[in-house]
């Protein structure tokens, strides 16, 4: 058995959901050691008043690696195509940037490679991040040119990549496994050049329907806005965060980030909207909306664009 030293606060409860679901009640802010098996890997540490939840790498590249998330998108046209619009969208302001070169690419959290067809024609190099070994496999079958890309087997909070490397930095889809941002923003502070961007989608407590349920909605009442835990329902290891933006805006900042633009995506992703509207349709309102709506935190996405202060 090892000691792993956690900081807590009154009246958090810890459950190790992978050693037999053990639970502690922490009454009093101190630290707190709680013994887990020498076996497991805890790389998450999720907070979510009154639990914390514990995940591990391990479980999240498994899961990964038995799952087929390309055909997760089946029937997630609008989505996928809001994204499309977004990464463009800001893509386009870093190419804009003559300040900047267009040398080094990488896709931290890549999955499938979704949105390689965007980035690999503007980069003359590209690295595909991820921690499942079937996700790299399907990215680098999407990749035209496969000697302008490497792949790398790595989560996001510790990549091992050289310093100062790369030109600009998308981060798609993955922050809802992400409990410790500013570890990841460590991170990749670290392997961006001075002045490289970053690319940044979070899952948006903030978002109008949460607001809206906080309002009218009794158990949803007084809803406290910090990060939020998801149970995934494929898979009871699995688990997802919601986070607040302007937590993650203060943390780009404490992390020697600017925030360049934000934009909220996927506005109108809701199963009724998608039933009376045509998918074209929707995907043309969503581009003129997402850089206004970013002001009110509207979407269940948010995008950052951040660049690296010199």
């Amino acid at each position: 058995m090892e000691n792993r030293r956690l900081t807590l606060y009154p009246g958090i409860h810890v459950r190790t959901k992978l050693a037999g679901d053990k639970c502690a009640h922490v009454a009093n802010r101190k630290n707190f050691t709680h013994l887990l098996p020498e076996r497991i890997s805890f790389d998450k540490i999720i907070i979510s008043n009154p639990k914390i939840y514990f995940m591990s790498t391990d479980t999240l590249s498994d899961f990964y690696d038995n799952y087929d998330y390309t055909a997760f998108w089946n029937g997630r046209n609008y989505e996928n195509g809001a994204d499309e619009i977004a990464v463009s969208r800001l893509l386009s302001i870093i190419t804009k940037d003559k300040s900047v070169a267009q040398l080094n690419f990488i896709d931290m959290g890549c999955g499938p490679g979704r949105m390689v067809h965007i980035y690999e024609p503007i980069y003359k190099e590209i690295t595909l991040l991820d921690s499942s070994v079937d996700q790299l496999k399907e990215a680098q079958g999407n990749v035209k040119d496969v000697d302008k890309s490497k792949t790398v087997l790595a989560n996001v909070q510790e990549t091992t990549l050289q310093n100062e490397h790369y030109d600009a930095a998308l981060c798609l889809r993955v922050f809802h496994y992400i409990s410790n941002p500013e570890e990841v923003f460590k991170e990749m502070n670290r392997i961006l050049k001075p002045g490289g961007y970053l690319i940044l989608e979070i899952p948006n407590k903030l978002n109008f329907k949460n607001r809206i349920r906080s309002i009218f909605v009794k158990k949803h009442k007084n809803a406290d806005f910090g990060n939020q835990i998801i149970k995934s329902g494929r898979e009871d290891d699995l688990i997802f965060v919601n986070h607040n933006p302007k937590d993650i805006s203060a943390l780009l900042k404490s992390s020697n980030f600017e925030v360049i633009e934000l934009l909220s995506v996927s506005n109108f992703r809701s199963t009724f909207i998608k039933k009376i509207f045509p998918i074209p349709f929707l995907l043309f309102i969503e581009k003129f909306t997402q850089k206004a709506l970013a002001f009110f935190w509207f979407g269940p996405s948010i995008y950052f664009l951040a660049r690296k202060v010199s």
